[in-house]
């Protein structure tokens, strides 16, 4: 099987690469598997501590492969049951993983690519990077979670705009309404990603597993997050990361916090 994913290692951080750069990354049955495969492989790797997915060529994800999906045999709907359970198994390893994962947007992400882009933690993105929500302007519902990620990025006018018309939106727009993080240069994009997962080193790992747990429940009460506090606090404060914190800041030191 072609190497559709490529992953790549720098000191602690997992770079997934979509590798389909002729199909500007379209994501074929194949893709789904591998990038699905490299995401879990990454987050058990007990030496990685961040991830940041990033696309060959010029373009970040053009979204699903329409032509594989219609071409001369026509998906099944046991097929196409696959191919979207997929798509949402990719964006729930992206929102529940207990590592940072950061979008490094070289260029379009539309349809399902802007889904994984916006269930990212961080999304550096470059002046010629455009993110469309095109689902409606080809008959289909967004899926792989974009109507649930894309309002908690962007707002809910934002996101209902994108989401209904389908229009493209540039850089300068990304960066004004949350979609992304920083704007660079071609040039400059994965260094920038790196620096931006490298920030995390300094945050201890079960501290922020439960964070992004707590981020990805449903909306709830005042009193329900208080209920969290309480019911994960007390053992945080025990944790070995937890100890090491205290210790380097009573000591001048960064804190060395082990590899989850």
């Amino acid at each position: 099987m072609d190497d559709l994913v490529i992953v790549t290692r720098r000191g602690t951080t997992a770079t997934l690469t979509l590798n389909r750069p002729e199909k500007r990354n379209a994501l074929s049955l194949a893709l789904r598997i591998q990038l699905l495969a490299a995401l879990n492989a990454s987050i058990e790797d007990s030496m990685c501590r961040a991830v940041i997915i990033t696309g060959a060529g010029q373009a970040f994800c053009a979204g699903a492969d329409l032509a594989e999906m219609n071409g001369s045999m026509t998906p099944s709907m046991e097929d196409r049951r696959k191919r979207l359970d997929l798509l949402q198994r990719i964006s729930h390893t992206i929102i529940h993983s207990p590592k940072p994962v950061i979008a490094a947007v070289n260029g379009a992400a539309f349809g399902a690519g802007l889904s994984f882009v916006a269930a990212c933690d961080g999304i550096v993105a470059t002046e010629k990077a455009e993110f469309c929500a095109v689902f409606s302007r080809i008959g289909l519902l967004p899926d792989a979670g974009i109507m649930w990620t894309l309002p908690r990025r962007v707002g809910a006018t934002n996101a209902r705009r994108m989401l209904t018309t389908g229009e493209r939106v540039g850089s300068s727009a990304a960066l004004s309404m949350g979609l992304a993080d920083e704007i660079v240069s071609e040039e400059a994009l994965l260094e920038t990603a790196q620096v931006m997962a490298d920030g995390y080193r300094h945050s201890a790992p079960l501290a922020m597993t439960l964070i992004k747990q707590s981020l990805a429940r449903e909306p709830v009460t005042l009193e329900a997050i208080f209920a969290y506090e309480a019911e994960v606090q007390i053992v945080l404060g025990d944790s070995e990361d937890s100890m090491e914190a205290k210790a380097a800041f009573f000591e001048k030191r960064l804190p060395n916090f082990r590899s989850k």
